[in-house]
């Protein structure tokens, strides 16, 4: 699959500092001015079912679910990847 190329972001820092809150405030603020929520991809890596899972077959599961194409506008947020 042709990922394309877009911006990265990696947001860093103490336990507890408020990242994932952080990051789950920007995925409410893409839905609330506008981007359909099938555009944004939000996964929690400490959930146990993701703990092992290869997060490019975790994009492309999206992508085939929401038949998302090479120059689609989509917005992906990993949580807690180690």
């Amino acid at each position: 699959m042709n990922t394309g190329i877009g911006n990265a972001l990696a947001l860093a820092g103490l336990l507890r500092a408020g990242k994932t809150v952080m990051m789950r405030q920007l995925v409410a603020q893409l839905i609330e001015t506008g981007v359909k929520p099938t555009n944004v991809l939000y996964y929690s890596l400490t959930t146990p079912s993701y703990t092992a899972a290869d997060i490019t077959i975790l994009f492309e599961m999206f992508c085939r679910r929401y038949h998302h194409g090479p120059d689609a506008k989509i917005y992906v947020f990993f949580d807690e990847v180690q």
